[in-house]
């Protein structure tokens, strides 16, 4: 059962939501990237490849976020 007084955000709020998720996943992606590239340079090869797999869920997400942000253009 839906509760009647959970509106949807109005297109300008849900566009404003998803921008700044997509804002924070890019940050988070150039944080991974660079502690990815850290780890590899320091020798800790299966630590980056554990980045490197949260960066492409990132990616993913990201993706997600932008097709969603366009269907509200």
């Amino acid at each position: 059962m839906t509760d009647p007084f959970m509106n949807k955000p109005d297109t300008n709020t849900q566009r404003s939501i998803i921008e700044t998720a997509i804002k924070a996943i890019e940050a988070e992606s150039y944080s991974l990237t660079l502690s990815g590239e850290a780890m590899k340079t320091i020798g800790l090869v299966e630590k980056a490849t554990e980045l490197g797999e949260q960066l492409a869920k990132s990616m993913k997400l990201h993706a997600f976020y932008t097709a969603k942000l366009h269907e509200l253009a």
